[in-house]
């Protein structure tokens, strides 16, 4: 026979730690809170992009470029054809045509 008066295994053992039973939540993975939080941040984005990154062209002009710098890496496309029209003689002697118009 049986005997059901043990009942279930305890939740913590003596010392604090768990007990054997559901592992958790898998590794990775959000709760309810913190995916609204990252959808709130991302709906404030979407509605304030240009101010943003303004904001960071004048103020954070290093995390500006380091963005620059991460979307080149992806092979972002522009549709502006002046980009693409500058050779790299040209673009290399551009910088130095700026200093001279100082």
């Amino acid at each position: 026979m049986k005997d059901i008066s043990a009942g279930p295994p305890p939740a913590r053992h003596p010392d604090g730690r768990f007990g054997p039973g559901n592992p958790g939540r898998p590794l990775g993975s959000r709760n309810q809170m913190s995916q609204r939080v990252a959808a709130a941040i991302l709906a404030d984005f979407e509605a304030n992009k240009e101010q943003v990154f303004e904001g960071l062209r004048f103020a954070h002009l290093p995390a500006y470029f380091a963005f620059l710098a991460r979307l080149a890496d992806q092979g972002v496309e522009s549709d502006r054809a002046d980009l693409d029209a500058d050779s790299p003689a040209t673009t290399a002697t551009s910088p130095a045509a700026h200093r001279k118009q100082r």
